[in-house]
């Protein structure tokens, strides 16, 4: 069942009406609920509740935590270079998505698909 959050936009429709914009966002309870791990659960862009981010805070001390950036503590495997990659969420637009797993640096970079900026 897909919940819905708003963004804080609004859609205008014409004639002064105006309608909030929402996006589908994935749970931590239907996560818990689907016996999935974490990286079959959740796709590169999908939007994220709070208890999402409290997950990310909560396990082990996160690699990185800044106002945009939730790294899990935890390295989930290496990059062709050899850099640790790291399960994260990055806000944009006041919404919290996962970008994958991903490098501390391009973390940084990356837009809401995981891609360089």
């Amino acid at each position: 069942m897909n919940q819905y959050k708003e963004t804080g936009k609004v859609f205008n429709v014409g004639g002064g009406f105006k309608i909030p914009m929402t996006v589908p966002f994935k749970t931590c309870e239907e996560w818990n609920a689907s016996g999935k791990c974490m990286d079959e659960f959740l796709s590169v862009g999908d939007a994220v509740d709070d208890d999402f981010v409290d997950y990310f805070l909560g396990c082990v001390p996160p690699k990185t935590c800044t106002k945009n950036i939730i790294q899990i503590g935890e390295p989930s495997d290496t990059d062709g270079n050899g850099h640790f990659t790291y399960s994260t969420v990055k806000k944009f637009d006041d919404l919290w998505r996962y970008v994958g797993d991903v490098t501390t640096e391009r973390a940084k970079t990356c837009n809401q698909w995981g891609i360089i900026e």
